[in-house]
């Protein structure tokens, strides 16, 4: 699936830049992913988060009453994930090098934030996401807009991950992707990953398919 190589190297800095959002309140994807969970998963949950990099959104679900299973390929993620101080929080770490381990229909719901775009095979992982999911379960995820004018520009700078993309998607491509996987959509994308995403004058540009790099989707297993 992805290769654990690709993100290792940024594993520090990328936690270190996520802690520095996360302090001056301008974590948008923590917010939305947050927000978006606490609509279809009751509190008390079990949520895996696949792909979760240094478990800083794994950590936010857990101190909002969810019980987080974080997965990622890399170890120098999951070290930093780790690192963090979790004392009585309901949340593990461990490597997941590919679509293996818990089984079927355990989780009430699982995030994946900026994890399918990098996948080789992301019908395979979306199959595999339904399996994993209960009856009835959510799929809260992102994906990489294709149609965003500012991602494509790179008028405001590009990811250190942008290059290691293999997979961007229109919202109806994503959407017949999402749907041939056995999920239904209950909620549109909600834009987001812009310049405009700090600032509370021109919020309101970064939801829109042009500027937002990143959509936000919620999906329920069928």
């Amino acid at each position: 699936m992805m290769q654990a190589s690709s993100f290792a190297q940024y594993a520090s800095s990328f936690a270190r830049a996520t802690d520095r959002r996360i302090r001056k309140g301008r974590y948008v994807r923590g917010r939305l992913f947050l927000s978006a969970v606490r609509r279809c998963v009751k509190p008390g949950g079990l949520v895996l988060d696949y792909g979760c990099g240094p478990g800083r959104l794994s950590r936010i679900l857990a101190q909002n009453g969810y019980s987080v299973q974080g997965v990622d390929p890399s170890a120098a993620m999951i070290k930093e994930a780790s690192a963090q101080s979790l004392t009585d929080l309901p949340v593990q770490f461990r490597i997941a090098s590919a679509v293996s381990g818990p089984g079927r229909g355990e989780f009430d719901g699982i995030v994946c934030s900026s994890v399918i775009e990098y996948v080789p095979n992301p019908t395979e992982l979306l199959t595999w996401f339904c399996e994993t999911l209960r009856p009835g379960g959510s799929l809260v995820i992102s994906f990489a807009n294709l149609s965003s004018i500012v991602a494509a520009s790179h008028l405001f700078g590009r990811s250190a991950f942008a290059d290691a993309q293999v997979q961007l998607w229109t919202w109806p491509s994503f959407r017949k992707l999402i749907e041939s996987a056995c999920f239904r959509v209950v909620r549109k994308p909600r834009y987001f990953e812009s310049p405009f995403d700090i600032s509370k004058v021109c919020r309101f540009l970064s939801n829109t398919r042009w500027t937002g790099s990143l959509g936000l989707v919620v999906a329920q297993k069928l």
